[in-house]
């Protein structure tokens, strides 16, 4: 039985999609996560096996505030290469799977393994052809990451990166996106769409303390594990007062007790409930988030009626700035926040964006695991040293 390796950073997001397509190929192939304790448990839900490894989550909230030093520490990257490498000789795998994992790829390309990458179509075409990230801060985060990186790869032998288009692609890259919401301008050879991995969870109702009425508005708050902190504090204020049905779930990132000094009834706070539960909870859910893909598609596939976001950082603005280009978010920073209220008064009072009909019917065809897994392995048969051999 073939062997896949499968490598994610270790952020939510990350994770959960990695998993996803992981899923995918655990009936014909042996496969294996790399995790840190903090995602063990969704490894364990789907009874995939992992290996713990002592690396840390992603800090979203230092990123945010523009500090870049958890990618450009040099010692930190060599560590994380060396229990790759380890990973890689221990399982002997056929083929890696990344998403985001860029220091794997210097372990991946020692060994000469094939590469298969998840990766955002909309990074790649900013990538590619730029334009709408901050130039200085692109260059920055560039230029760190490039000294560190290339300073590790020549110390295990490997051919340095020539930019960050090196460090988030493979030898082919899946895109858990689909074309109408973030198209490509042009078709290139060994990228393909197969629609979002977002995390399902099928374990029933609701809590039974929360309940909602489904013929009235629902608004859901969800920043992700990488959205604005101080936002969620604004965001409670504003609908302890709102006579809105609400939820609003922090992902362990907020301070949730502090935050339930807010609730009310009809408004719940909780560190996690299975977002596709909410959205589907009301024949009209507003969906506020920081924009986040995984958040994004996860209401795209509940028939969210509206969206709201408020984004958080880089790859935020581009997906928050493409959504309203659509016609199906609208953006909220700052002191516009406070305009919530009205926002959602003015989505519901109005017919569903055009949009959302074209992004049902993409849906319906981009499944994300089965269109992953089949274009994997149609790629692989071309590989004499992975799969086919």
């Amino acid at each position: 039985m073939k062997r896949i390796l499968f490598i994610p950073a270790q952020g939510f997001a990350h994770v959960t999609r990695t998993l996803r397509l992981a899923e995918a190929f655990k009936t014909d192939y042996d496969i294996q996560i790399i995790l840190s304790q903090d995602f063990s448990f969704l490894a364990d839900k789907l009874q995939i096996k992992f290996r713990l490894f002592d690396i840390g989550k992603i800090d979203y909230q230092q990123i945010i505030k523009g500090n870049f030093d958890s990618l450009s520490d040099e010692v930190k990257v060599a560590k994380e290469v060396a229990l790759y490498e380890q990973a890689i000789l221990d399982f002997q795998p056929d083929v890696i799977v990344t998403s985001a994992a860029v220091n794997a790829t210097i372990a991946i390309k020692k060994h000469g393994i094939t590469h298969v990458s998840i990766t955002d179509s909309c990074n790649v075409e900013e990538l590619k052809y730029g334009g709408n990230f901050n130039s200085e801060q692109i260059e920055m985060i560039k230029t760190e990451m490039m000294r560190s990186y290339n300073s590790v790869a020549e110390g295990f032998g490997v051919a340095t990166a020539n930019g960050l288009m090196d460090l988030m692609t493979g030898d082919f890259n899946v895109m858990p996106d689909l074309p109408y919401v973030f198209p490509l301008r042009e078709r290139l050879p060994n990228f393909e769409f197969i629609g979002p991995l977002t995390w399902q969870d099928s374990n029933g109702a609701l809590d039974a303390r929360i309940r909602i009425d489904r013929s009235k508005p629902l608004i859901y708050v969800s920043m992700g594990s990488s959205g604005k902190t101080e936002d969620m504090e604004t965001l409670a204020r504003i609908l302890q007062k709102s006579s809105y049905q609400a939820i609003m779930t922090t992902g362990g990132t907020a301070d949730l007790e502090k935050l339930k000094q807010f609730e009310r009834p009809g408004f719940y706070i909780e560190k996690f409930i299975a977002g596709d539960q909410i959205i589907r909870a009301s024949d009209k859910t507003i969906v506020v988030c920081h924009a986040g893909l995984g958040t994004v598609y996860q209401a795209f596939e509940n028939n969210t009626y509206g969206m709201i976001t408020i984004p958080a950082h880089m790859q935020h603005d581009l997906i928050s700035k493409r959504l309203t280009a659509l016609g199906m978010a609208r953006e909220l920073r700052g002191e516009s926040i406070n305009t919530l209220i009205e926002v959602c008064d003015d989505i519901i009072s109005k017919p569903q964006a055009e949009g959302y009909a074209h992004v049902r019917e993409q849906i319906a065809f981009y499944q994300g695991p089965q269109n992953g897994k089949a274009a994997i392995e149609k790629y692989l048969v071309s590989v004499p040293s992975s799969l086919s051999s």
